[in-house]
């Protein structure tokens, strides 16, 4: 976001130069509405162009030492018909390996299914630790490609630090187990730098796949 076409070759022949093969394709999130009269967005590809630009530098300047372009994956749609479709358009267009949102509801679980059915590349499931009854109302409210249902958010109510911590701890826990049958791995993102709750989830998923 916010690069032009120059800027964003000048960036990815950088990366190249400091050994980075692993590329995530995202167009990135609109320019907040309150900054628009000071700052204008410049989106001269999105993520299917820049997949495709990739996989072009592939064939030309990173011939025989390829970078490996990652796509997101939108488990959270309300037409996840149409995001198969799109997943399908960014595989055609270079990408090898999808990231999906973090997943909460059964939905999500659902459509991780169908994606693994259709898809024929490897998924790498996302886990987001909830952190407190206010952080999974910011969630489901505020953030696009996230949905918190109200059954787990609720298990948050009242709940003081501590106590918010084990639940969210035992939440990403009880959907790891509900999604690894259909990834081929597991990305966790770390809340408001917790980094304890995700060395516990990583300990119960290394004794768990013993």
């Amino acid at each position: 976001r916010d690069r032009n076409l120059n800027a964003i070759k000048a960036l990815l022949l950088g990366l190249h130069i400091e050994d980075i093969r692993n590329v995530l394709a995202v167009t990135g999130d609109p320019i907040p509405e309150a900054e628009r009269s000071d700052v204008k967005g410049v989106f001269n590809l999105n993520s299917f162009m820049l997949a495709e630009f990739i996989y072009e530098l592939n064939q030309s300047e990173f011939l025989d030492d390829e970078m490996f372009i990652g796509g997101a994956l939108n488990i959270n749609s309300k037409n996840f018909n149409a995001e198969l479709k799109r997943a399908q358009i960014k595989l055609e267009r270079g990408v090898n390996f999808f990231m999906t949102q973090p997943a909460f509801s059964d939905e999500a679980i659902h459509a991780l299914k169908m994606a693994k059915d259709v898809l024929k590349c490897k998924i790498l499931g996302g886990i987001l630790p909830i952190v407190s009854h206010r952080n999974a109302i910011f969630l489901n409210n505020e953030i696009p490609g996230i949905k918190v249902p109200e059954n787990i958010i609720n298990r948050f109510e009242g709940k003081e630090r501590e106590e918010a911590e084990s639940i969210g701890i035992n939440t990403a826990i009880e959907i790891y187990k509900k999604i690894i049958p259909f990834v081929d791995g597991l990305y966790i993102m770390t809340p408001f730098n917790r980094w304890k709750m995700i060395c516990k989830i990583i300990e119960y998923i290394k004794k768990n796949e013993k």
